[in-house]
């Protein structure tokens, strides 16, 4: 009788843990639309922006100053300043925001970092606008919810061969 009585119990809970999880996913999955919509939304704005252009990808970028050096290629490494925020402005990964340049590999760096940066003249600074599809993806990261398209405002200081 007490283990007929505890396998009820525990069915019960296994129940009650798979509608919490059924009904936490139907909510994540709503974010997730609302971000996406969002997402279309402002990068479909954006594109109005003066001095706003896009590429076949989808990434969008601003030359805020045009740098004279040289372009580099996918493979080098790059000295950039840069500061990612979400398109409300609110601010990312702050170790990343600091007054210490960032050095790696342009072929390690978010898809839509690799592909405006070789597009870049040393000394640019451009601000780039990524879809999500071009910056986290569909996953949460630190906080930053799941789809979210990322703005990359950085400045080429240099390049290493």
């Amino acid at each position: 009788m007490k283990i007929n009585i505890r396998i009820a119990a525990i069915g019960t809970v296994m129940a009650f843990m798979f509608v919490t999880l059924a009904r936490a996913q139907e909510s994540n999955d709503k974010v997730r639309g609302k971000v996406s919509k969002d997402t279309a939304t402002f990068l479909q704005q954006n594109i109005n922006t003066s001095g706003v252009t896009e590429t076949g990808s989808g990434l969008q970028y601003k030359v805020i100053k045009e740098g004279g050096g040289e372009f580099p290629s996918t493979t080098d490494r790059v000295k950039i300043y840069f500061k990612l925020s979400l398109v409300n402005g609110h601010q990312l990964f702050d170790e990343f925001n600091a007054a210490k340049p960032w050095i790696h590999h342009i072929n390690k760096a978010l898809p839509g970092m690799q592909e405006a940066l070789p597009m870049m003249k040393t000394g640019s600074k451009w601000i780039i606008f990524m879809p999500s599809e071009l910056a986290f993806g569909k996953e949460e990261v630190d906080g930053l919810p799941a789809g979210s398209p990322v703005v990359c405002e950085m400045e080429l200081v240099s390049v290493e061969k």
